[in-house]
């Protein structure tokens, strides 16, 4: 609502996609980008979600609206209530529909960074047209697309990865202003679970600073360990 309190929109919940049975399955490209074919199929568990399955929620600075389940399923709403983009999972468990449980979310000004129970951590960012397309082609080679329902690819290429996401290809692709869809998603896993096992510590915490402060020009996510550390993973 308005700061007047007159409201914008009413979100009914749990949304329709995220009802058991039609999660949206997604068609993956040779440039790692995961769009929506309209088809649905049933999710491995009978999950019903509820209120209390919300972990976080909060707006980017370009007023998109995150809601972040604690199975790391992601929704996004513009501010007329609107899906912007197919539910999502930000960090696949490989195993069927399901996600990996969640310890920790923090929404910041370009998107969101998630910590898993076990150690791994991944970051979203939320981009849109006005972004230069050359930005997700310097990402992550580990990092994936996820686009609108009404954006498709020529070329659908289906590769599972490593780290329980859906391509283990690039982000990066040839890019023109035409080609990019009003809003999409990039999302980075970060080989943090390896680092805490390797040093035998948690990680209590997190939060973003955005790439508009780095020298990298890529987001850096500040992690909190169990020794009473702070641990920098540069997202690049």
């Amino acid at each position: 609502m308005t700061n007047a309190g007159k409201s914008l929109a009413n979100i009914e919940f749990p949304p329709r996609g995220l009802q058991p049975g039609s999660i949206t399955t997604g068609t993956t490209s040779s440039d790692g980008a995961i769009s929506s074919a309209g088809q649905s199929s049933p999710p491995s568990s009978s999950r019903i979600y509820t209120a209390s399955d919300v972990l976080t929620i909060g707006f980017t600075d370009r007023t998109v609206l995150i809601v972040v389940m604690r199975d790391s399923l992601c929704v996004t709403y513009d501010l007329s209530g609107k899906m912007i983009l197919p539910p999502f999972h930000i960090l696949p468990s490989g195993v069927g529909d399901v996600g990996m449980p969640l310890m920790e979310a923090c929404v910041y000004e370009g998107g969101v960074a998630v910590l898993s129970a076990s150690m791994h951590c991944a970051l979203v960012e939320m981009l849109d047209q006005h972004d230069d397309p050359s930005y997700a082609d310097g990402a992550n080679l580990a990092s994936r697309k996820v686009l609108p329902l009404n954006h498709s690819h020529s070329d659908n290429d289906n590769r599972p990865n490593g780290d329980g996401g859906n391509t283990s290809s690039s982000a990066s692709s040839t890019s023109s202003d035409s080609a990019l869809p009003a809003h999409y998603a990039l999302v980075t896993p970060l080989q943090t679970a390896d680092f805490a096992g390797e040093r035998y510590c948690n990680f209590v915490t997190l939060a973003v600073l955005s790439r508009f402060h780095t020298a990298s020009r890529h987001p850096e996510v500040f992690l909190s360990t169990s020794d009473n550390s702070v641990v920098v993973v540069d997202t690049v």
